[in-house]
Parts: C-alpha cells; sequence; structure tokens
C-alpha cells in the first residue's frame, strides 16, 4: 500500500492521489512512504508493523494517505527501512518505529508514535538509512546513531551506537580541502551513507562500491572519504621491455568529482627512473613512453606535485629489460628454506629443503644445488 493507491497493485505509470494536495515534500521508505503538507502535518502509507507511521499503533499495511495526529510543526521528514524521523520547526528531531538498532536515537524501545531523539538539537537535515538514521546539526556537525556493520555511520569503527554523536565527517572536510566549507546534504541508503560540501566535493562511507579500484576509496569504510580521488596514479605496475623497444605507462586521469566545478586538469604530473642505463621515460602529455637500454631492472617514479605538498602521491612501476632472445624476464624469490628461479628461457629452477615438497620435482628429498622443475 505504499503507493496511497487504495490497494496493493502494481503500478507501472504514475497515479495521481487525490485524497491529500498541498504537498510540500516526499520521502520514500521500504514499502512505505511519508508525505509532509504545508501545514507542517505528516501523512503516511504503506507498511506499518513497525509503528514507522508514527500513527499511535501498529498494522501491516496501510493503503491510502493517513494523517499523524500527534506531531505538528514539522519542517522535513524522512522514512527509512523499518523508521521514519521527522524535524520539527523547533530544530528538534522525533523519530518512530524499530529501535532495534538505536536508529531512533531515543532510550526507549520500539515504538509506534513519534518520539524526541537524545541529544538532537539545533538540527538542519534529517535522513533515515536501514536502521541508522543521521543529521546535520547547526554547528556542521553530522550526528548518527543506528546500526553501523559495514562503518556506514562514519565513525571510524563497525559498533552500533544508540545515544546519537558526531562522526567525522566534518574533521575530514576540513582537512581536506578548503578551511570555509561546510557540510551541505546528507543521504543514507542500505548500508551506505553520502554526503556533499558547499562547494561540490561527495564523500562516501559505509558499504558502497565506487566502480573502480582505488586505493583510498574502498568499500566498507567506516571513515568518510572523497569521492572520486584517485591516488592510484598508474594502470600497471610492472612491465617487461626487450632491449631497443619501447612501451607506454598511461597515467589515470587526476579528475576529481564535484558537483559545481569541472576538475578536467590532470595535476603537476611528472616521470622519473633510477636508472637511465637501463630505461630512460619521457613524458608525453600525462604519460610516460619508456625506452628499454640494457638488460636489468630499474624503477619508474610517476609523482602528482611535489613531495612537499600535502596532497602529493606517487606510484612505482618495476620496468624488466630483457635481451631481444628472451622469452620473459628472470627473477628470483627466497622461501622460508627454499628458492625458486625463473630463468630467461622460462625454465623454473629451485633448491633448498623440501620436506613438504615446496621444491616441485615431486619428492621430498632437499636440494643443495639448482634442479629444474620439469612439470612446469
Amino acid at each position: 500500500g505504499q503507493l496511497g493507491i487504495g490497494n496493493i497493485a502494481t503500478e507501472a505509470e504514475p497515479t495521481q492521489l487525490l485524497s491529500i494536495d498541498n504537498v510540500t515534500a516526499i520521502s520514500a521508505g521500504n514499502e512505505s512512504a511519508a508525505m509532509l503538507r504545508s501545514d507542517g502535518k505528516i501523512w503516511f502509507m504503506g507498511a506499518n508493523g513497525n509503528g514507522q507511521g508514527g500513527l499511535g499503533y501498529s498494522s501491516n499495511e496501510v493503503w491510502t494517505p493517513t494523517p499523524v495526529k500527534d506531531l505538528s510543526d514539522v519542517v522535513a521528514v524522512s522514512a527509512g527501512y523499518d523508521h521514519t524521523l521527522a524535524l520539527g520547526f523547533d530544530k528538534q528531531v522525533y523519530a518512530t518505529g524499530d529501535n532495534r538498532h538505536g536508529q531512533l536515537g531515543t532510550e526507549a524501545g520500539s515504538t509506534n508514535a513519534y518520539a524526541s531523539s537524545k541529544n538532537l538539537f539545533d538540527i538542519l537535515l534529517i535522513s533515515a538509512g536501514n536502521k541508522y538514521s543521521g543529521a546535520l546539526a547547526t554547528n556542521g556537525q553530522m550526528r548518527v546513531f543506528g546500526y553501523n556493520a559495514k562503518g556506514q555511520l562514519g565513525v571510524g569503527d563497525t559498533n552500533s551506537i544508540v545515544t546519537p554523536k558526531d562522526n567525522q565527517l566534518m574533521g575530514i572536510v576540513k582537512k581536506d580541502v578548503e578551511a570555509n566549507d561546510e557540510i551541505a546534504g546528507i543521504s543514507l541508503g542500505n548500508e551506505y551513507t553520502v554526503a556533499y560540501t558547499r562547494n561540490g566535493n561527495v564523500y562516501g562511507f559505509g558499504d558502497y562500491s565506487l566502480g573502480a579500484e582505488v586505493e583510498r576509496n574502498e568499500t566498507n569504510s567506516s571513515v568518510p572519504v572523497l569521492i572520486g580521488e584517485r591516488t592510484q596514479l598508474i594502470t600497471t605496475y610492472e612491465m617487461v621491455i626487450r632491449v631497443g623497444d619501447s612501451e607506454v605507462l598511461k597515467t589515470y586521469p587526476c579528475d576529481k568529482f564535484n558537483l559545481i566545478t569541472d576538475y578536467s586538469s590532470a595535476g603537476d604530473i611528472s616521470f622519473e627512473s633510477k636508472n637511465n642505463e637501463i630505461a630512460t621515460v619521457t613524458q608525453i602529455g600525462n604519460n610516460g613512453e619508456i625506452e628499454a637500454n640494457g638488460v636489468g631492472v630499474t624503477h619508474i617514479v610517476v609523482h602528482k606535485g611535489q613531495p612537499t605538498d600535502p596532497d602529493y602521491v606517487s606510484s612505482v612501476c618495476v620496468v624488466r629489460v630483457i635481451n631481444d632472445n628472451a622469452l620473459t624476464a628472470p627473477m628470483i624469490a627466497a622461501g622460508n628454506e627454499h628458492v625458486i628461479a625463473l630463468r630467461a628461457d622460462q625454465s623454473v629452477w629451485a633448491w633448498g629443503l623440501n620436506r613438504s615438497g615446496q621444491l616441485g620435482d615431486g619428492g621430498t628429498i632437499p636440494s643443495y644445488e639448482p634442479i629444474r622443475i620439469t612439470a612446469l
């Protein structure tokens, strides 16, 4: 009944609700919806099994928009999974519904009527998610409470919170960008949270996906991270080049996602070879062309900015230069009590202890000189 049309049939096209007018805000939850009228009253429809409608009773379904009688002078409403938040003209937060994870911000248990949340005064914005809640205070802090298994509260851990507390968002905003930037909006989802600032920067925390594997922006982050800012500069970390040949080391675009400004510049990118006798690098745009000069191994360091800059980052690509007749780049690795070697002809050799068959020769007898592993 979350559509409020008097039945539970699915509608594939928008249908006008004739039973309510003067609606100024709508919030859709999990099989429920809350609407705010211009007179400051909340109307509710949909699932109400946990009292999330704030109607004073719990019922499985409310098929038509129904007014909340015991709350007035409301300026904002947010429907979550099984609870609902309301922001009063007095800048206090009121909550109703399930409270098993502390998502109501009250010391009491679950309720079917709106009750005042604790420690939530001077609030500007509210958002209800899946068993957790958030509110933006007039002092710029984001206060959070409720379920936190994926770090969606942004407090630096995964412990659920019953009493609303400030998370780490504002401190990170002040550290990452201009000192005059402030949090402008918040939105809570299933197990992830996003927020944006007045300057257009977007932050995320919890179990969210950014569409690309980057070092800083990982999923399940319990600390707010800046969305779209890369610290991984290069597309590959190891290259094999024959003497006399060249390869291009590509860098990722250094764009930063922003809601207002288009950051299209690549930033101050530079390339450095640690051994020019083995390979040299020439910068071409935002990429580096590596020329192989002699057999051996060197490192190409890619810098973004200067080491003294607060936002300086760097990445290193290992370049192995081989002879023209070599089939692969030779390398060697030592284990606890044995050694494995890869020759340029692609053959694998080993020596050392062999009690667990670590030499790969089919037996367990140690070898005190290199033996070829014929199975590879």
